[in-house]
């Protein structure tokens, strides 16, 4: 008898619920925290990850815990999801305040009138740019591993799913022969 075949879980599920587990919550807690029903939070940790929004609000869920690496997992997942550039967290402006000085260095940058102080900027923000591309650099390490974790466990179930074939097709075959050696009476 063959046994049935168990389907690896999806990175974002295992994400999940170590997240969960790691916060000492059960599913209907969970579920209570983020506003979602008891059922999705279920069949998110079983069969069908959040994709969009609802990755979007796990991300941030996971960040107002304090969960770094789950935060940044989830994040690159929703990155690949939505096949944009992947754009470290700490590229967003938080507050206005922030806002206003990245408007601030992107004019510097731009506007003419303001090419005297491209060079001093461009030293004094120097150690911020290697500490920005090595999180990028890390952040698309990230990212190609989990594309070949997925890739390989396609892989792993096409040819499970290949050698059931090719077991049944030989076994039915076997019985098809002997039926044909047996003498009729």
């Amino acid at each position: 008898m063959a046994r049935p075949s168990v389907k690896p879980k999806n990175s974002v599920s295992v994400t999940l619920i170590g997240m969960r587990r790691q916060l000492g919550m059960t599913q209907a807690e969970l579920a209570r925290a983020l506003g979602v029903a008891l059922p999705t939070v279920g069949r998110w940790e079983s069969w069908s990850p959040p994709t969009g929004k609802s990755l979007e609000r796990l991300v941030l869920f996971a960040e107002e815990k304090g969960l770094s690496t789950t935060s940044a997992d989830l994040r690159t997942e929703l990155e690949l999801q939505s096949g944009g550039h992947i754009v470290p967290r700490s590229w967003v402006a938080y507050s206005d305040e922030e806002s206003h000085y990245v408007e601030a260095v992107l004019m510097a940058l731009r506007e003419s009138r303001f090419q005297q102080l491209r060079v001093p900027l461009y030293r004094l923000l120097e150690p911020v740019f290697d500490a920005a591309d090595e999180e990028r650099r890390a952040l698309a390490a990230r990212a190609e591993m989990q594309r070949k974790e997925k890739e390989s466990t396609a892989l792993a179930e096409r040819t499970r799913t290949r050698g059931r074939r090719l077991r049944r097709r030989r076994g039915g075959l076997r019985r098809a022969d002997k039926r044909r050696r047996t003498p009729r009476k």
